[in-house]
């Protein structure tokens, strides 16, 4: 069953600012989770029917390794985005240990995207690398640049298993015309994605 709590932002505890622990803990059988503008403290929440988590905030050092440290068990679809915290940006290797994590078991579908180019490319090397991308299916990274393409390139072969990728900006010409073209050979599904 789907529920919609948190829509009062005057109850003090439905203030993303004060953390979202306490809310999480009053409904631990939420399916859907969405966080929208701002910075949110998550914390390492157990939600075992969580099926589809959607984050559209700044992002954090520890809200990046809170994420890892979550437990949810049945979380199919995850959906990423924003900027990074100005005053605790997440660094690498926090994401590194969110994609190591073995917390999201039934994750199928990944969304993802962070607004600085140089951390997007570095988590999305993480990302290549990790046990967490053999369990998807579906995988968006919204933004790609020629680095991001050059490293896809370089070992397209973790990404054929998926039955649909989609790298988000081919069409706006941030990667040149003959990366697009030796992506799609490398990627057949990426045509049809």
């Amino acid at each position: 069953r789907q529920r919609s709590d948190g829509g009062d932002v005057a109850k003090s505890e439905y203030n993303c600012a004060l953390g979202l622990a306490p809310v999480l803990a009053k409904h631990p059988g939420l399916e859907e989770l969405g966080i929208n503008g701002g910075v949110y403290e998550l914390g390492t929440p157990t939600l075992p029917a969580l099926r589809k988590l959607r984050i559209l905030a700044n992002h954090s050092s520890k809200n990046t390794r809170d994420l890892a440290g979550a437990r949810l068990p049945a979380l199919v679809e995850l959906e990423v985005h924003g900027d990074a915290d100005e005053a605790h940006p997440p660094v690498a290797a926090d994401y590194v240990k969110w994609f190591a994590s073995e917390r999201m078991p039934a994750l199928r579908t990944l969304e993802f995207s962070i607004n600085e180019e140089e951390l997007y490319l570095e988590a999305c090397r993480a990302l290549l690398a990790s046990k967490l991308l053999t369990q998807l299916t579906h995988l968006t990274l919204e933004f790609i640049d020629n680095a991001i393409a050059d490293l896809i390139l370089e070992t397209p072969g973790p990404l054929r298993h998926l039955k649909k990728l989609k790298l988000g900006t081919l069409q706006r010409g941030d990667v040149t015309a003959s990366r697009l073209t030796r992506l799609k050979k490398a990627l057949p599904k990426l045509a049809r994605s």
